[in-house]
C-alpha cells in the first residue's frame, strides 16, 4: 500500500538507510496466490484448455508484452517442454551465461558418468538441464508478475531527499552531539536557549514543555496540530488505504506495483525498486521508443578467438579506445564478450560510465563491459550521446544496483524512452557533439598540464637547496589560526550571498545573507578539520564564512608568503597523516612545523603559481561553458525531459 524511504541520520548519526512498509492483509476468500499458481502450472504443462473458463489468458499475453518475448514464440516454448533447447535459446539467450556458471551445471559436467558419454548425448543432457533451468525461473517471474499486475491499488512511494540539508528539512530534526543536549534537535525554532534547547518564536506545532520552551515540529511527514492535514504524507498514505483520492506532496508519487519490480533478464531477486518509472522521458517533437526496442544487450561469449581485447582501462575518459589493444596478446581463455562495429560498449560500473564507447573494429571485451547492439532505427553515435547525457546518467544513478561499487541497472536502462528523430538529424547531433567532445578533451588536457606545471613550480619550496627557515604554525607572532563557528540549516540562504566553507574548503557548502565581521584585508589559508585533508588559498578581499569544520590561517610576518604557506601546510598535513580518521584539529595544526626558502624565492614562486592559477581557472570556465553548450545542443535535438510517472 505504501513504502517510505528514509535516508541516513534518521535514527541517530548512522549511515544506514531505512524503509518503512505500510501493508494490509487481504480479506478472506479464495487465495489469489494459490489460484494463479495453479493457472501458471497449467500453462507450463502446455495445458491451455481452461483459458475460456477462467478468462485470464490475457495475463499471459500481458506478461510477454511487459517482459519482451514474442507471444507466439513464448507459447511454443511452454508447449515444447524442457527437452527442447532450440526454442529456449532463441528467446532466452541471456540466461545461458548464468546457467553455465550455476552450481548445478558445474556438478553435472563434473560427474564421471557424464564424461563417459559421447558429445551428442552430453549436449542433449545439458539442453534438457538448460530448459528446466529457464522454466523454473520463468515460472517464478510470471507468478510474481501476475500477482503484482492484478493488484488494483497503487503504491504510495515516499522518498527522502538525498542531500543532508534537504533530508533534515524532510524529517524536521537533526541529531545533536553537543554535551548536555544530545539527541534530537528540532529545526522549527528560531532561536535557542542557553542550554541548547529550542527557544520561542518558531512556526508549526509546539509540544507541551514544563519549562515553557516547547519543541517546534515542522515536517512534510505529518502535522502534529492537525493529523488530518490532507497535504501531509501521513494523510496521503491513510487515504490510499481507504481507496480515496489523495493530496499532493513533492516527496510522494504513486506507482503500480508491477512497475516497481524488474522482470527483465535472468531474474535473480524479488526486490522492489522505489525508482521504478522515474526514467521515462516525454518528447513533443519526435516519436519515442524504449531503448530496448532499438538496441539489445549482446552477451555472446568469446573464447579462443584471435581478436583484439579491450579492457575497461583501455577506454579513455572521453570514450576513445587505446590503439595498443590492436596488437596486445591476451590468453584465448580470458573470459570476454564478442563485439563489432554494430555495438556500443557500456561499462557495468556507474563510476566508469564516462568510458562508454563506440568501437571501430571487431574484437572481444572484458566482462566489466557490456556490448549493446544498435539496430537500424538509430545511429550508434546518436545512442552514445543519449547514454552520455547527464539526465540519463542521473536516472541510472537513481536506479543503481549495489552500494560499494554501484552497477548500472541495464534492465531499467533498456526501458528508458529515447526520442527517434530522422537518421540524418541523429547524425547531425552526433557530429556536433563529437566536435564539442574533442574541444572539451583539448581544454581538459590543457588544464591538466597547467595543474602539473603549478605543482612543479611549488615543489621548489620543498627543495633542500639553499638557505631555508623552519616556521611553527603555533607561533602567535607569525601566524593567527582560528576555527569558524557552528552553522545550522536555518542560517543558510538559498538565494545566494556570502560563501560558506566547511570541511571541503575547495567548494562552498552553501551561502549566508549575514555579512562577516572580518575586513579580509589579508589572504587566508583554509583547511578542513574533518574528512579528507584539504587546503585552499583565498586571496585578500574575498569574503567568506568558515564553519566549525573549517580552519583559517593568516600570516602576520612579512617573511612568509601566504600562497606558499598554503602549499607547505598541505604537505605537512599529508606527512602528519591528517585524514577522516586523524582529525586536523586546531591544536594539531598548531603543532606543525613547515620549512620555507627566503622570502624572495617565495615571492618568485608565488608569482608563477598565481599566473598558473589564473590560467587554470580560465580553462575551467571554458570547460564549463562548453559543457553548458553541449547540454543546450542536446536539448535542441532531443527536446526531451525526465518526468515522474504518476501511475
Amino acid at each position: 500500500m505504501a513504502v517510505c524511504e528514509l535516508g541516513t541520520g534518521t535514527f541517530a548519526k548512522t549511515k544506514m538507510h531505512t524503509a518503512a512498509l505500510f501493508l494490509r492483509r487481504r480479506a478472506g476468500g479464495p487465495s489469489p496466490a494459490e489460484h494463479y499458481g495453479n493457472r501458471i502450472d497449467s500453462w507450463f504443462a502446455g495445458d491451455f484448455s481452461q483459458d475460456n473458463v477462467f478468462g485470464d489468458s490475457e495475463l499471459l499475453d500481458e506478461y510477454c508484452v511487459h517482459v519482451g518475448p514474442d507471444t507466439k514464440k513464448y507459447r511454443n516454448f511452454l508447449i515444447s517442454g524442457p527437452g527442447s533447447a532450440e526454442n529456449v535459446t532463441e528467446i532466452f539467450w541471456a540466461y545461458r551465461e548464468n546457467f553455465e556458471r550455476s552450481p548445478e551445471t558445474r556438478l553435472l559436467r563434473n560427474r564421471k558418468s557424464f564424461g563417459k558419454l559421447d558429445a551428442e548425448r552430453r549436449d542433449g543432457l545439458v539442453d534438457i538441464a538448460f530448459g528446466g533451468y529457464v522454466r523454473r525461473i520463468e515460472r517464478e517471474k510470471m507468478y510474481y508478475f501476475i500477482l503484482a499486475h492484478v493488484n488494483p491499488q497503487p503504491v504510495v512511494v515516499v522518498k527522502c531527499p538525498h542531500e543532508l540539508a534537504d533530508s533534515k528539512k524532510f524529517l524536521g530534526y537533526e541529531w545533536s552531539a553537543a554535551r548536555g543536549s544530545e539527541g534530537i534537535r528540532y529545526l522549527g525554532a528560531k532561536s535557542g536557549g542557553e542550554d541548547g534547547r529550542p527557544g520561542q518564536g518558531g512556526t508549526g506545532y509546539r509540544s507541551p514543555d514544563p519549562d515553557g520552551a516547547g519543541d517546534v515540529i515542522v515536517t512534510p511527514l505529518f502535522n502534529p496540530a492537525d493529523l488530518e492535514d490532507p497535504d501531509r504524507i501521513n494523510s496521503i498514505i491513510r487515504a490510499n488505504f481507504g481507496g480515496k483520492g489523495t493530496g499532493k506532496s513533492e516527496h510522494v508519487v504513486l506507482r503500480r506495483l508491477v512497475d516497481m519490480l524488474d522482470f527483465t533478464g535472468p531474474w535473480g531477486e524479488k526486490a522492489i525498486f522505489l525508482c521504478g518509472g522515474e526514467e521515462r522521458p516525454r518528447s513533443g517533437r519526435h516519436p519515442l521508443a524504449a531503448l530496448g526496442d532499438v538496441c539489445r544487450r549482446d552477451q555472446v561469449p568469446a573464447r579462443g578467438l584471435g581478436l583484439p581485447y579491450v579492457g575497461i582501462n583501455d577506454i579513455g575518459l572521453d570514450g576513445t579506445i587505446s590503439g595498443a589493444v590492436l596488437t596486445r596478446e591476451v590468453s584465448p581463455e580470458t573470459r570476454s564478450y564478442l563485439f563489432s562495429e554494430r555495438h556500443v560498449l557500456c561499462p557495468r560500473m556507474l563510476d566508469s560510465w564516462n568510458r562508454v564507447s563506440v568501437p571501430g573494429f571487431t574484437g572481444r571485451c572484458s566482462r566489466l563491459l557490456l556490448p549493446v547492439e544498435v539496430g537500424d532505427r538509430a545511429g550508434r553515435h546518436y545512442v552514445l550521446q543519449f547514454l552520455r547525457d547527464p539526465d540519463t546518467v542521473a536516472s541510472l544513478r537513481d536506479a543503481r544496483v549495489g552500494t560499494r561499487s554501484p552497477l548500472a541497472d541495464f534492465g531499467r536502462l533498456m526501458k528508458f524512452m529515447i526520442p527517434l528523430p530522422p537518421l540524418a538529424e541523429q547524425k547531425a547531433l552526433a557530429d556536433d557533439c563529437a566536435h564539442l567532445d574533442r574541444e572539451l578533451a583539448r581544454a581538459r588536457e590543457a588544464a591538466s598540464v597547467a595543474e602539473e606545471e603549478r605543482e612543479l613550480a611549488l615543489q621548489v619550496l620543498g627543495s633542500r637547496d639553499g638557505a631555508s627557515a623552519q616556521w611553527s604554525l603555533g607561533d602567535a607572532g607569525s601566524f593567527a589560526l582560528s576555527v569558524g563557528r557552528r552553522v545550522i540549516l536555518r542560517d543558510l540562504d538559498t538565494g545566494g550571498g556570502v560563501p560558506l566553507y566547511s570541511a571541503n574548503v575547495h567548494e562552498p557548502a552553501g551561502f549566508m545573507k549575514e555579512r562577516p565581521e572580518d575586513d579580509f584585508g589579508s589572504p587566508s589559508v583554509l583547511w578542513g578539520l574533518d574528512g579528507g585533508w584539504k587546503v585552499a588559498y583565498v586571496p585578500s578581499g574575498v569574503e567568506f564564512h568558515p564553519t566549525d569544520h573549517c580552519g583559517v590561517a593568516r600570516v602576520r610576518t612579512p617573511e612568509v608568503e601566504p600562497r606558499c604557506l598554503a602549499w607547505a601546510l598541505e604537505q605537512a598535513g599529508a606527512a602528519r597523516g591528517f585524514s577522516r580518521q586523524t582529525r586536523a584539529s586546531l591544536e594539531r595544526v598548531k603543532r606543525l612545523n613547515v620549512r620555507l626558502p627566503p622570502i624572495e624565492k617565495q615571492r618568485e614562486t608565488a608569482a608563477k603559481a598565481k599566473k598558473l592559477d589564473s590560467r587554470i581557472e580560465s580553462l575551467k570556465q571554458v570547460i564549463r561553458d562548453m559543457e553548458d553548450g553541449r547540454q543546450k545542443l542536446l536539448r535542441k535535438y532531443l527536446d526531451w525531459y525526465l518526468k515522474t510517472s504518476s501511475s
